[in-house]
């Protein structure tokens, strides 16, 4: 009997032990990230609100993170394709997703199966708010969104308007209001913020739907003009533009732009991402929320925990906005 209590002794004391030397060997990978260069995955093409907000936010990390950190354009299938490589990629830190809600909760809703689900993506920070903002060609005959909208009436899907893809939060906003103003528009979908705008420039679309930073510019160079934005108030880049409210349609909608790392990451090693972020932020304020203001965006830096609550509710609210649109624009 003496000997089996000894003998149990020593099993239990060898599995303690092991469990220490795996939690020592875990806590220490946490402890010496990162040793080597950092990628961070934009899922969508260069110029758009993610992809100058991920830039932004990534330019003065590696002084604080220690390790170089390159951003990667990988745009297609609507933020998909980027965002499903940084779902198979491994959970280490050295393979980052900088995407809008258009990734992590708008393609999964309304994509069907797409290889990767909200859950297989952890939270780690939120870097900003931007708007959406509707705008025609300087030259074209409307000068208002009610202009636009009789237009509509007149020629049922005869109208047709560019977003950075379907079911993305620049699509949403307009299929709600065509459904509350009770028009039909022809939906051009793009592979981001940026080729949206190019796409009405060029002539190819009568509107545009895309978020503020990559129609900017273009407004203040006089070639495009704002019809509407889709922020709860009016914002400070376009004080003379209403939003969609003050036009009479309950809508509203705000593009953030995020970091994210594959589920299963280490928790030290998202602290450890988020603390570098929040001081190198903190320690660069002035400039980088001038950066954001400029290009139309405002800073919203929140950590693991706050971002998570942001993305439930976003998910809630986005499944009930799909089901009130049905397969309208697909």
């Amino acid at each position: 009997m003496k000997a089996r209590k000894n003998m149990f002794g020593i099993l239990v004391g060898t599995y303690l032990a092991l469990l220490g030397v795996i939690f020592s060997a875990n806590w220490g990978f946490a402890l010496d990230y990162p040793t080597k260069p950092i990628e961070v995955i934009v899922p969508y093409a260069p110029g758009g609100g993610a992809d100058l907000a991920a830039r932004i936010f990534v330019d003065k990390l590696p002084e604080f993170i220690g390790q170089p950190v390159v951003v990667v354009n990988k745009p297609g299938g609507g933020s998909v394709l980027g965002a499903l490589y940084v779902a198979k990629a491994k959970p280490d830190g050295y393979t980052l997703l900088a995407p809008s809600q258009s990734s992590i909760i708008l393609s999964p809703i309304t994509k069907g199966d797409i290889g990767y689900k909200p859950d297989d993506f952890e939270p780690i920070c939120n870097f900003d708010d931007t708007p959406d903002v509707l705008t025609v060609k300087s030259d074209a005959p409307w000068k208002t969104l009610n202009d636009f909208i009789a237009e509509a009436k007149r020629s049922p899907g005869k109208l047709t308007f560019s977003s950075s893809g379907t079911f993305t939060t620049t699509h949403i906003p307009v299929e709600i209001l065509a459904s509350k103003a009770g028009i039909k528009l022809t939906h051009i979908p793009s592979s981001g913020s940026g080729p949206a705008a190019t796409a009405l420039l060029g002539g190819h679309v009568q509107m545009c739907s895309s978020t503020l930073p990559s129609q900017l510019p273009h407004i203040r160079a006089g070639s495009i003009k704002p019809l509407a934005v889709t922020t709860l108030k009016r914002i400070k880049e376009l004080p003379d533009t209403p939003t969609l409210i003050e036009l009479g349609y309950d809508i509203k909608m705000v593009v953030w732009h995020g970091l994210f790392a594959p589920k299963g990451i280490p928790r030290q090693i998202v602290d450890k991402i988020y603390s570098s972020v929040r001081t190198m932020y903190d320690r660069n304020k002035q400039e980088i929320d001038s950066k954001l203001e400029k290009m139309g965006s405002a800073p919203n830096v929140i950590g693991p925990k706050e971002f998570a609550e942001l993305l439930k509710g976003e998910y809630e609210a986005s499944l009930a906005a799909y089901k009130l649109i049905g397969q309208t624009g697909k």
